[in-house]
């Protein structure tokens, strides 16, 4: 339970902290959340590492974040 408790404060109001971070702590972040980056054609694909991935695929996080992508 206590990992489900961290993992939900870090993604509560997680674009308003990483816009206000040091460039390294953000390529951390971005390590921790995501993989398989790919930029192809201008277009740039991930895949979320787990738990993330779980979170990513509900329907109410569809519903804030409609389309994430590259320009989200």
């Amino acid at each position: 339970m206590d990992d489900v408790n961290s993992t939900l404060e870090l993604l509560d109001n997680l674009y308003d902290k990483y816009l206000q971070v040091s460039d390294e702590i953000k390529v951390d972040l971005l390590k921790t959340l995501l993989s398989n980056c790919i930029l192809k054609g201008g277009k740039l694909s991930w895949t979320y590492k787990k738990p993330f991935s779980y979170i990513a695929e509900t329907t109410d996080f569809k519903k804030i974040y409609p389309g994430c992508d590259s320009n989200a």
